[in-house]
């Protein structure tokens, strides 16, 4: 009897024995596995290594949420400007002309037909812009043919068609500039057009109006929101969220942009601009106009640079713009085309720039 009650007592510790040793084996590897870092097995073609997940999609990264800020405008070779050269237009022309692009090869319309202009170190720059151009054929050729080459034209987009006047000028080394119809105070009795862009209108509406007078015509370095008299796009020009679809178009399109409002306003985003100082012929007197051109010189000195518009070419405007200009170096000034005056969107500013 004490024998087998032995036997069992071994057996039994034996079995304990064992058992302790089964369960620290079980905790050991369950803490193994608990402490161990999780690595997924690759599931065939719907796993992408992890070096190609960290990339972004760049090109739709910047297009969504950063505007395009275009070059610098302008050129320093005198002389006739480019005709319409096709890799700047887009493959799908308009009827009229064929919208605007930044070349394959980087070029921008903003620098092929800018003006020619070397500044002198110290001299303050005027920019004179002539809006309407091509609208009376009279006016047009005289307005080439008697004006010096640094002044600039704004072609307006209700002009029929593509004007030989629009060569002319061009061959005479006349920087031209494309008007947008923009919404102005006063309006409806101020009427921009039919094509304007409108605070009423939706987004659809003012972008496709923003195309149609971008394909009016070809072969323009930049743009501007003064149309004419009264027309100077101040109340579409003070919405947000529209201008700024105005001002990243242009700039993805590698065009500059003047501001035809006289008032302090912010800078716009993504394009090169300038806001416009003067209207000169406001009054379109004579009188008026040379005070103007004063006021102008004034501006000029105090700032380095100024802009100023001729709302609507007339005789008295062409008479005073060519007497003024021709004594404007020994007064110590430059006549610059519109594009050597703009000045970049305050994202591409240096940090300390007074710009």
């Amino acid at each position: 009897m004490a024998t087998r009650v032995g036997g069992w007592r071994a057996w039994r510790g034996l079995m304990l024995f064992w058992g302790m040793g089964t369960l620290l084996l079980a905790a050991g590897f369950g803490w193994l596995q608990w402490s161990s870092p999780v690595v997924e097995k690759p599931r065939g073609r719907l796993h992408e290594p992890a070096a190609a997940e960290a990339l972004p999609a760049r090109h739709e990264t910047a297009s969504a949420a950063e505007p395009t800020v275009s070059k610098r405008p302008g050129q320093t070779t005198p002389g006739p400007i480019a005709a319409p050269d096709p890799a700047l237009l887009e493959p799908a022309r308009t009827a009229d002309g064929g919208l605007p692009r930044i070349a394959a090869d980087g070029r921008i319309p903003g620098q092929v037909y800018a003006g020619g202009f070397t500044p002198t170190p110290g001299r303050p720059r005027i920019a004179v812009i002539l809006v309407g151009f091509g609208l009376n054929g009279a006016a047009d050729e005289e307005a080439v043919s008697s004006l010096p080459s640094g002044i600039s034209l704004a072609v307006s987009p209700y002009a029929a068609g593509e004007p030989a006047a629009l060569g002319n000028a061009r061959k005479a080394g006349h920087e031209l500039l494309l008007s947008i119809p923009l919404e102005p105070q006063g309006f409806p009795l101020n009427d921009p057009g039919a094509h304007a862009l409108l605070s009423t209108a939706s987004p659809k509406e003012n972008h496709a109006n923003l195309v149609w007078a971008l394909g009016r015509s070809a072969g323009y370095a930049g743009t501007t929101g003064a149309l004419g008299p009264g027309l100077y796009g101040e109340r579409f020009s003070q919405l947000g969220e529209p201008m700024s679809m105005v001002a990243t178009e242009l700039a993805a399109r590698g065009l500059f942009y003047v501001d035809a409002r006289i008032e302090p306003h912010g800078a716009l985003p993504a394009v090169w601009s300038r806001a416009t100082d003067k209207v000169i012929d406001n009054p379109p007197s004579r009188a008026g106009i040379e005070a103007s051109l004063a006021e102008l010189e004034r501006i000029a000195t105090d700032r380095g640079a100024a802009v100023g518009l001729v709302s609507v070419i007339t005789p008295v405007a062409l008479d005073r713009l060519k007497a003024w200009s021709r004594g404007l170096g020994e007064r110590g000034f430059e006549l610059a085309p519109a594009s050597a005056v703009m000045r970049a969107p305050p994202e591409a500013r240096p940090a300390n720039s007074r710009e």
